[in-house]
């Protein structure tokens, strides 16, 4: 079952999701944050390839555009932390992208 906060949760943010998994090849389980939703990018299987990173930091920005509150490497962690706004009206572009099941 959904929580509340994944409700708001758009077909736009589910494809980012996934396009994170399909590039990292590790899962990406977004969390609340209140206003906004957060995530992990995990690039721990190529944390010796700065163009591999700035590739996956570039795919992130491009997807989440404006609503992309902060984005941070952490070499330690060897993931880069993603915080992302909720559409604050629904998302009126959603209808070009394919509906997606979310968990």
């Amino acid at each position: 079952m959904k929580n509340a906060w994944q409700s708001k949760l758009t077909a736009f943010d589910a494809e980012l999701v996934k396009m994170v998994e399909s590039v990292t090849d590790k899962p990406c389980e977004p969390k609340n944050g209140g206003n906004h939703f957060f995530f992990e990018a995990d690039y721990g299987n190529h944390a010796n390839e700065p163009d591999y990173i700035l590739a996956i930091w570039d795919a992130i920005e491009g997807r989440t555009g404006k609503r992309l509150i902060s984005m941070k490497d952490d070499p330690e962690r060897h993931a880069l932390l993603v915080r992302v706004k909720f559409y604050k009206d629904g998302c009126p572009d959603a209808a070009f992208v394919p509906k997606i099941e979310q968990e």
